[in-house]
């Protein structure tokens, strides 16, 4: 099972924010905000393996942005998630909230269209 523990979320935020890619930012938002919601809500995030499996497909994206990061700088380029990658990514995790009868939109502000501004990114971390 893939698994970026708090300390991984926090630095793709910070990689997003610092590359200002905008579905980049959704998507590591989107995993912190999740992470957060499953802390309030179970035993953690490194506990309820669940929220972690529906949440794979974001963080390989997530781990495949840092690694072409990783690779730019020596002259490479890291590109942004295509909107239907990130759609993708995000609908396991819209189904298991909803299985456990949270409303996505609240718990994931950033999965929502309006969601794409850098000091978002940053807000929801704090």
């Amino acid at each position: 099972m893939r698994f970026m523990n708090e300390w991984d979320i926090d630095e793709a935020v910070e990689a997003a924010t610092r590359l200002g890619n905008a579905n980049q930012i959704k998507a590591a938002t989107t995993l912190a905000q999740l992470a957060q919601w499953t802390d309030s809500h179970s035993d953690g995030w490194a506990y309820w393996p669940q929220p972690c499996r529906a949440a794979r497909g974001l963080q390989e994206a997530l781990q495949r942005m840092h690694a072409d990061e990783r690779r730019s700088w020596s002259g490479g380029e890291v590109t942004d998630l295509t909107d239907t990658e990130l759609a993708t990514a995000i609908a396991p995790i819209k189904t298991f909230l909803e299985r456990h009868g949270a409303d996505w939109r609240r718990v994931l502000p950033a999965a929502t269209p309006s969601f794409i501004t850098v000091a978002s990114a940053q807000q929801a971390l704090f």
